[in-house]
Order: structure tokens, then C-alpha cells, then sequence
């Protein structure tokens, strides 16, 4: 079975919009996502400087096919979306 891994980063000034995504933010969380997606947390870069900058949550997705993505960025859209 092949699968597909894609790096996601969102660029938030609210570090709490990750937790809609896997319930414990710690390095290496996996949590499941619409469409059988595998959600890994990998961290989140937090850039100084004298602006405010905001922080860059990153997760690895992983899916076995095609349609899995496209239900995952469906949901995506959505539960972002909704922060907004």
C-alpha cells in the first residue's frame, strides 16, 4: 500500500487553534483525522523578534491515498475556518 506524507505548516498567532488538531501538543502526538489521515505534531517555531510574529505549528500528514487527502484538506478548511 503506498503512502503519501505531506509537511503541513500554519502560521498562527494562537498556539491553542493546534489542539483542535491532536488533544496533547507534544512532539510526536499522532491523532487521527477524517479520511483515515495520520496527524503527527511536530513542534512549533517561535521566531523573536521586535514585531510580533506569529508562531509556526508544524504536523506531518500522512494518508494511504488520494481521497484521503482530499477528505483531510476538506476538514481542514473547515476546522480552520471555524478560528477565524
Amino acid at each position: 500500500m503506498t503512502r503519501f506524507t505531506i509537511h503541513l505548516f500554519i502560521e498562527t498567532f494562537d498556539r491553542s487553534i493546534g489542539t483542535d488538531f491532536v488533544e496533547k501538543l507534544k512532539t510526536g502526538s499522532v491523532a487521527q483525522a477524517p479520511g483515515g489521515v495520520d496527524l503527527e505534531y511536530m513542534g512549533a517555531e517561535t521566531r523573536k523578534s521586535f514585531d510580533v510574529v506569529p508562531d509556526i505549528l508544524q504536523f506531518i500528514v500522512t494518508a494511504a491515498r488520494d481521497v484521503d487527502i482530499n477528505l483531510f484538506a476538506a476538514w481542514l478548511f473547515t476546522e480552520v475556518a471555524a478560528q477565524i
